[in-house]
């Protein structure tokens, strides 16, 4: 595991600490992989379908990673990506991307 993945899992003094993860995607296979992969670390998980949701959800709980699934929310990722960065400074945005979408996915990230 990375030196950044064991910090966000894991307080200094071994600890588990809890964090929180928000996932915006209409993929089932995607959203059970993630929930999967973190359900016995101690993480809230958050799904949303849309950027509406995913607002939403941001509003009412503070999350430390968003993971943002362009493929299922087409027109939106620009609006959701430029809107966590002005509103949750301290959220980490992680775009997924297929090959094909990989403009799109620098325009959000650079926005």
């Amino acid at each position: 595991m990375s030196k950044i993945g064991k910090e966000f899992i894991e307080k200094e003094d071994g600890a588990r600490a809890s964090r929180s993860v928000l996932v915006v995607s209409r993929d089932t296979s995607l959203i059970g992989s993630i929930s999967e992969s973190i359900g016995l670390k101690h993480i809230d998980l958050h799904i949303a379908d849309d950027q509406a949701e995913a607002v939403g959800l941001l509003e009412q709980n503070d999350c430390d990673i968003a993971v943002i699934d362009i493929e299922t929310i087409p027109g939106q990722e620009l609006d959701l990506v430029s809107w966590i960065k002005m509103r949750q400074i301290r959220t980490e945005v992680v775009v997924l991307a297929g090959l094909h979408q990989l403009v799109v996915a620098r325009s959000a990230m650079n926005s």
